[in-house]
């Protein structure tokens, strides 16, 4: 087996589970393990086992994707106004009813902000002194 990065091998769980090209590619930077991610791939193959099972072709298939985004508002509009669909909107969608549904959850890039706004409010006050790290202790005083 050749070697693969890990968003190479993402992108094609994800296209064994039924996204498309386009949303496999965007996809693929996600972590699986983020929490809505599962639901988000389950939906998927759920969707994706019903066309095959239905005999549905490769376009009838895309079509009705390419559909659900327009339905769902998944939209977004390029540098020159044309509007294309958005995986990333599809994502944020899936993050906002994962939210709803956990209201104690906050994303680990707002958590890292938030930590760092404080520690930096504390560091102006002098409460608090940068980490020096472990290859610095005891060194300096």
């Amino acid at each position: 087996m050749a070697f693969r990065s890990r968003r190479q091998k993402q992108y094609v769980y994800l296209i064994n589970k039924g996204f498309l090209p386009f949303e496999a590619q965007t996809l693929s930077r996600v972590p699986r393990k983020v929490p809505y991610m599962p639901t988000l791939i389950a939906n998927r193959t759920r969707l994706h086992n019903r066309a095959k099972r239905d005999n549905w072709s490769t376009a009838r298939y895309t079509r009705h994707i390419q559909k659900m985004y327009v339905d769902k508002g998944w939209m977004t509009l390029t540098r020159r106004g044309i509007q294309t669909y958005s995986p990333w909107a599809m994502l944020r969608d899936a993050e906002d009813r994962y939210k709803d549904k956990h209201p104690e959850y906050t994303s680990p890039w707002l958590r890292k902000q938030k930590q760092w706004r404080d520690f930096q409010s504390k560091y102006a006050r002098g409460e608090e002194k940068y980490p020096r790290g472990a290859a610095y202790k005891g060194k300096g005083k």
